[in-house]
């Protein structure tokens, strides 16, 4: 999985996915919201104290958008 940060902190994450899909992480209180490129999701109860949480919490993002592409091809 070819993922690169251009930011991270406890409250936000972008940056690219695959060479040239932007993506953008945001934390709101217990609430997360993902956006890849046109696809979007949001997480609630999610706990984020942390870069590591985020860091995390953008490679679960990840997988499930990985999931959804499968699910359409």
């Amino acid at each position: 999985m070819a993922l690169r940060f251009t930011h991270i902190d406890e409250t936000r994450a972008k940056g690219i996915i695959d060479d040239g899909l932007p993506f953008d992480i945001v934390r709101t209180g217990d609430r997360a919201t993902g956006r890849i490129h046109t696809w979007s999701k949001s997480l609630a109860n999610r706990c984020v104290d942390t870069v590591a949480d985020m860091r995390s919490l953008t490679y679960e993002l990840v997988a499930f958008y990985r999931d959804d592409q499968r699910k359409r091809a």
